[in-house]
């Protein structure tokens, strides 16, 4: 395009009726009433020849979108100041009455400001942000000698929007109207290579822009010198120290120019590092059973715990350097394993003599975090939004949030609305100062510090957290409500929800125990509709007997929620 381009502008060069530069004119602007902001308007003007010109190099522009016509054929469009037409109208003109006629239409996104009917200093001029159309134009013919030039001016006819009636135009000059215009103009096809370029350049940065990008670091030229600071203080430097790795692990490789963060990184992952395989393997570990192989998968060193199991550890690391750092083949090898496969039922004895299960005698058995609660709750009741990737979404939170820690600068929390607030935790936007309260309930790093490691505690507030959340509860009523459409009966409808939620079928006596309750709930509702009524506030105009039906159930997935089995992975 931008070879098209040149090649045109060469063309253009190389014809005589085209200057290799254009003359500055003096052509005054027309607009349409100072009083009215038109969105569009119309001139016209008649240019009486009694001779025909050996040439005749007609500019024009216009602050909107401008077409202009010689006799009934059009010239070429103008789109703005910047982009003003040149043509040779020489061949169109004729002895006698020549008409030449515009329209000029304000392009989208130009804002409509109120004029004073009073005319306008050129300091008013300078404020006001006139979204008026309006046109420019200039011709220059040669007849016999003579050059003459013919410009807008009050001698052309003006009419504002399609309807209304010709009147003389009126000029305006003032520092938004300058006539530098007439030296940057360009014939119709080089400006239509113009405006593609222009588009594709548009697109571009479009699809730029919805790239995901990573912010990269690099090293500086030359790399800033480092000092130790005596006693800690930044204005007491002392002696200058080199990069370097710590002396008890191996040292980076020899270079001839200071050691990169490429070094840095190729030593952490090379044969002979004993750290970086083992702390990775016990972090996949941690993550499949609650705990890892050194407890404290935070720390390593001297202050660490040991290993419960050193040799599997240095097994597991080995085979994992040696596959290639191969993420998926570690997690079948340790998943497939009859330690990771065993049940995590015991005995009170067992659970006595090995309380946090260091010696692997039985399955994993830990509360999920707080993440994978949530999207285990939208995900049973139908409502978990799988849309991959984007921007950070809002869920909805108590009323006030983010106010106590806003200081000088207020901001408020506005919940996103629609499928949105469905998206998977991962998506939820953090506020460090004040995060999802749902999430540090259960536990979840307020994110102010790096942590490999979370705490799990139990106490009443997760409990009520969990029977009280709206979003819970709401998730509870949609299990419920998708329970009453897939299953019939009660007893199939309860085993259906109680696997749904549980993912185990439920004995005997849990089954009658849930049966029981059921009808529980059901004289409850009937004794007093009007709970119910409040409960199902959706189904309004629905008979009574469905909407005490929905409400019992609905308490009845509610309760399967807050087992302990919908929130443990064992």
């Amino acid at each position: 395009m931008e070879f098209e381009l040149a090649a045109e502008l060469r063309k253009q060069n190389l014809e005589e009726v085209f200057p290799e530069k254009f003359s500055k004119i003096e052509a005054p602007w027309i607009w349409d009433d100072l009083q009215k902001n038109s969105s569009e308007a119309e001139f016209r003007s008649i240019l009486s020849l009694d001779k025909l010109p050996r040439s005749a190099l007609a500019r024009f522009t216009g602050k909107s979108d401008t077409e202009v016509w010689v006799n009934g054929t059009s010239i070429g469009r103008a789109y703005n100041e910047e982009q003003g037409i040149v043509a040779d109208i020489s061949r169109l003109l004729r002895r006698g009455e020549n008409e030449f006629t515009a329209r000029s239409v304000r392009m989208e996104g130009e804002t409509l400001e109120p004029l004073e009917a009073r005319a306008l200093t050129p300091e008013e001029l300078e404020k006001e942000a006139l979204a008026k159309v309006g046109f420019g134009f200039v011709l220059e013919f040669e007849i016999g000698d003579e050059t003459e030039t013919w410009t807008t001016g009050s001698g052309w006819s003006v009419k504002g929007n399609r309807g209304a009636t010709w009147q003389p135009a009126q000029e305006i000059e003032g520092p938004d109207h300058k006539y530098d215009w007439t030296e940057n103009v360009r014939t119709v096809p080089v400006l239509r290579l113009v405006r593609k370029l222009e588009d594709l350049a548009e697109r571009k940065r479009e699809f730029l822009e919805d790239i995901p990008a990573a912010m990269i670091m690099a090293e500086m030229d030359p790399p800033r010198q480092t000092r130790l600071l005596l006693g800690g203080n930044y204005e007491n430097p002392g002696n200058p120290v080199e990069r370097g790795t710590p002396a008890f692990l191996p040292p980076l490789p020899p270079t001839d120019s200071p050691s990169t963060r490429l070094d840095l990184a190729e030593w952490l992952v090379a044969p002979h590092h004993p750290l970086t395989a083992r702390i990775a393997v016990n972090r996949f570990w941690q993550q499949l059973f609650g705990v890892g192989l050194v407890k404290t998968s935070e720390d390593f060193g001297a202050q660490g715990e040991w290993p419960s199991h050193p040799e599997l550890l240095d097994y597991l690391a080995i085979r994992f350097r040696q596959s290639g750092w191969d993420v998926k083949g570690l997690l079948r090898e340790i998943v497939l394993s009859k330690t990771y496969r065993q049940s995590s039922d015991a005995d009170p004895e067992a659970y006595v003599a090995d309380p946090e299960n260091r010696r692997l005698a039985r399955g994993s058995r830990y509360r999920m975090d707080a993440e994978m609660i949530r999207d285990q709750l939208l995900a049973v009741s139908g409502q978990l939004n799988r849309t991959l990737y984007g921007k950070s979404v809002k869920p909805p939170q108590p009323p006030g949030l983010w106010r106590m820690v806003s200081m000088a600068r207020p901001f408020t929390y506005v919940a996103d609305e629609g499928e949105k607030i469905y998206r998977r935790s991962l998506y939820t936007y953090w506020r460090r100062g004040m995060p999802p309260p749902q999430m540090t309930v259960m536990n979840a790093p307020s994110r102010e510090f790096c942590v490999t490691r979370r705490e799990r505690t139990n106490t009443p507030l997760q409990a009520l957290l969990l029977m009280n959340e709206k979003e819970y509860f709401k998730a509870a009523k949609e299990t419920a409500k998708n329970t009453l459409e897939q299953t019939e009966g009660m007893r199939e409808g309860l085993s259906h929800a109680y696997e749904k939620v549980t993912s185990h079928l439920p004995g005997t006596s849990r089954l009658e125990l849930m049966e029981d309750t059921l009808l529980g709930f059901e004289e409850l509702y009937r004794s007093d509709p009007e709970l119910a009524k409040s409960l199902t506030p959706e189904m309004e105009g629905n008979p009574l007997e469905k909407r005490i039906e929905l409400a019992a159930w609905t308490m009845i997935t509610h309760s399967l929620f807050n087992l302990e089995l919908a929130k443990v992975r064992r």
